[in-house]
């Protein structure tokens, strides 16, 4: 409840596993800066991650992709920055890494194209969930390609 949102002493208890956060098709919004800079605020102080789910057409299956800020940065800094990318991912949400961002581009989160890592699972990028200049998320078969999101704890 608003406990945990401020940060109240029963919130750990309360608080486990995933809840759902960002459903339905959102493949015709634009996920731009100023969506994240609004949608972030609701992201509770002790989430520890974010599960982004996104079915990859191209693949012929759904990925699931964690993300988490890098030190020293918020959920809200992760969400709303384009350039430097400010994420670490994981696909197990038990072993981090700072991918291989895709510096001067318009999108937020993912990795670069062709990253060893994404390339391994069978797609070009792991999951991006906005940009400057495309709606909805991306990347298989291309932009405005509807996710879910959870945050978890």
């Amino acid at each position: 409840g608003a406990n945990c949102v401020t940060g109240g002493p029963i919130c750990k208890k309360q608080l486990s596993g995933c809840q759902d956060w960002i459903t339905g098709d959102n493949g015709n919004t634009k996920l731009d800066v100023a969506y994240w800079t609004k949608k972030c605020q609701e992201v509770p102080a002790q989430a520890s991650y974010l599960k982004m789910e996104m079915y990859d057409a191209k693949a012929g299956k759904q990925f699931t992709d964690y993300y988490r800020p890098i030190s020293g940065k918020t959920f809200c800094d992760m969400l709303k920055t384009v350039n430097p990318d400010y994420h670490e991912w994981s696909n197990d949400a038990q072993s981090w890494e700072r991918p291989a961002y895709d510096t001067g581009s318009h999108h937020m989160g993912g990795s670069k194209w062709n990253w060893a890592k994404a390339v391994a699972q069978g797609r070009t990028t792991t999951s991006v969930w906005g940009s400057t200049n495309f709606k909805g998320g991306c990347c298989s078969p291309g932009w405005s390609a509807p996710y879910t999101m959870q945050y978890c704890f």
